[in-house]
């Protein structure tokens, strides 16, 4: 049975620290400074640790490095400990963050939710709220066989025509100023967090909300 907690502890295993790690501080002297480097070092192995073995959190990662990847293979903790020192070894892998955001939104459950949308707009309002507010589930939402897929070097992965009748159906339901609000509060966040765009993947919420006709209205 796997730990809920996955972590390594380094003092009283065979993955022992190496100077590997403390290569990039050379420049940091004493043995105060050491133990700091030391400390922060294992913190960095044990995040990546745990994305090893249990993920992010998220419905899908574009960190391959991390369980919640599609293609990631699951390892042992034996071979995850060990690739944890190796990945914080590089610092210039990132890890990602731990988080949960919304469920990303696929043209099945649009279709439900106008079909309830007369005996219940509350439902239908709220989930096209957390979807268009949050970067990560709109990145990830409207693709291709009803499932959340990654952008590809062979294709995007989004269903152009669902995205089209998503939005014949906000305007037909008079739903523009929640999508408006909704847009705004979501580039006002990325404005506020300074999001450096750095793949493909983080790209796909442009596509799908320039195929909004709304952007067409000269008014």
């Amino acid at each position: 049975m796997m730990d809920p907690n996955p972590s390594i502890d380094i003092d009283n295993s065979d993955v022992q620290l190496d100077e590997r790690l403390l290569a990039n501080n050379q420049a940091s002297t004493g043995e105060r400074a050491h133990d700091k480097i030391k400390t922060n070092v294992e913190g960095s192995v044990q995040i990546y640790f745990k994305r090893l073995m249990e993920g992010c959190g998220r419905e899908l990662c574009a960190e391959v490095n991390c369980a919640c990847h599609p293609d990631f293979v699951k390892v042992s903790e034996e071979v995850a400990a060990h690739k944890a020192i190796d990945l914080a070894a590089n610092s210039s892998i990132a890890f990602c963050t731990l988080e949960s955001p919304p469920k990303s939104l696929q043209v099945t459950e649009v279709n439900n939710l106008f079909e309830k949308f007369e005996t219940d707009r509350q439902t239908a309002e709220s989930r096209i709220k957390e979807v268009l507010e949050s970067s990560e589930a709109l990145n990830l939402s409207f693709c291709v066989g009803g499932t959340a897929k990654l952008t590809t070097a062979e294709h995007h992965n989004l269903d152009l025509e669902g995205i089209a009748d998503f939005f014949e159906k906000i305007m037909s339901n008079d739903l523009q100023e929640i999508f408006s609000d909704s847009v705004t509060k979501l580039f006002e966040t990325l404005e506020i967090k300074g999001t450096e765009l750095k793949n493909p993947q983080e790209l796909r919420l442009f596509v799908i909300l320039l195929l909004n006709p709304m952007f067409l209205d000269p008014c």
